[in-house]
Formats: structure tokens, C-alpha cells, sequence
């Protein structure tokens, strides 16, 4: 059944850089649930240096355009560890590439939960939402990431254009407003403010814009 498990020193992980650049290049002809229980069955390995693995494996296979390798090493790393907040925002992530709106919507309602403080949680939410068709959700996830990163001119613009499909013209040109201050050189920005004035027949503010 193969060679006995490897000893570890007091406090010493048996995995080091090589090995985990090794799992890497397994993960290329295996699936990872088999590379992991390859060393598994080599090395005493603890829980901590499983999730390394996972990670590890994840973002190799993300790199390499394996998605659903990546999928399924996030979702061993949330089931090792569910207060894992990172791996539930990149599981979001995956499933948002993946159309997959509502369990993505699921995973990154974990991650905020897990990391109230996370802007790009909360903005990833949002944009998961509007999605959706959630516009309101989306308002309150968009409103939380600028709250905790104000300084996020694509939270302002995504802000501005909901308001702006809502009806809310004054807050639509606040926000768009607030996007082109801190990113002056992104044409969009400019533009839609252009299409906000417009629709609301300011035609001589909108002029400017364009």
C-alpha cells in the first residue's frame, strides 16, 4: 500500500516549497481529490497542510484554465474549513464565471458573512445580484463595498448605473460622479453620466460628457 507515512519533527510540516510545486504538476494528469490522496498516503499530514494543498491546487488550476479542478479544490477547502472566507469568495467567483448565479450568490453571502470588513466580497455580491435582477440586493452590497472602500471607482459606477435603471437620476449622477473623480481618465464613466444627463434632458450637461 505504499510507503509508510514520512515522520515529523516536533512542530515541522513534512511538506515543504517542492513538494507543494510537485502537487502542482500532478494536478495536470490527476484529479485533486487523487493528488491529494497520493501524498496523503505518504506524508503524516495534518489538516492545515491539506488545505495548503488544496490551495495550492486551486490556484494552479484557475492558472491553467482548469475550472472545474478549481471548483472542486475550493470545495474541499470549504468543507475542511467553512470559516475559510478567501476560498468562499473565490468559489464564488468560479460559479459566477460559470453562470452559475445562485450558488455564487451563495458562496460570496458566506464570504461577507465570514469577513463583514471585505470590500471585494461585498462588491462581487453585488454584481451577483444584479444578475439577478436583485437590484435592490444589489444597491445594499454595492453601498457596503464603497462604505468599506471608498476609494472603489467601479463600486461607484455600478452604483450609478442601477440607480440610473431604478430611476434615481440624482443619485445616478452622484455616484457616476464619484467614479469619474477617482478614475477621470475611464471613458465609460464619462459617457454614461452623458446617457444619466440625457435621459433626464439636461442635454447641455450631457454634451460635456461625451
Amino acid at each position: 500500500d505504499g510507503p509508510a507515512a514520512a515522520e515529523r519533527p516536533d512542530g515541522v510540516s513534512p511538506v515543504g516549497g517542492e513538494f507543494f510545486m510537485h502537487s502542482t504538476m500532478l494536478l495536470l494528469g490527476r484529479l485533486v481529490s487523487e493528488t491529494v490522496g497520493f501524498y496523503n498516503r505518504r506524508f503524516a499530514l495534518e489538516r492545515k497542510d491539506v488545505v495548503r494543498i488544496y490551495t495550492n491546487l486551486a490556484r494552479a488550476a484557475r492558472h491553467k484554465g482548469y475550472r472545474e479542478k478549481a471548483v472542486a479544490a475550493y470545495q474541499e477547502i470549504v468543507r475542511l474549513n467553512q470559516r475559510d472566507a478567501e476560498a468562499q469568495l473565490q468559489l464564488g467567483l468560479l460559479y459566477l464565471e460559470q453562470g452559475e448565479h445562485e450558488r455564487a450568490a451563495n458562496a460570496l453571502r458566506a464570504a461577507v458573512r465570514l469577513k463583514p470588513t471585505a470590500a471585494e466580497a461585498h462588491f462581487r455580491l453585488g454584481l451577483c445580484l444584479l444578475k439577478q435582477q436583485n437590484l435592490d440586493g444589489a444597491v445594499q452590497s454595492l453601498a457596503k463595498a464603497v462604505e468599506r472602500e471608498p476609494d472603489n471607482a467601479r463600486a461607484h459606477h455600478r452604483l450609478g448605473l442601477i440607480y440610473d435603471k431604478q430611476g434615481k437620476t440624482e443619485e445616478a449622477i452622484g455616484a457616476l460622479k464619484k467614479a469619474i473623480a477617482l478614475d477621470p481618465q475611464e471613458v465609460r464613466f464619462h459617457q454614461q453620466l452623458g446617457f444619466v444627463y440625457e435621459g433626464a434632458a439636461r442635454h447641455e450637461e450631457a454634451v460635456v460628457c461625451f
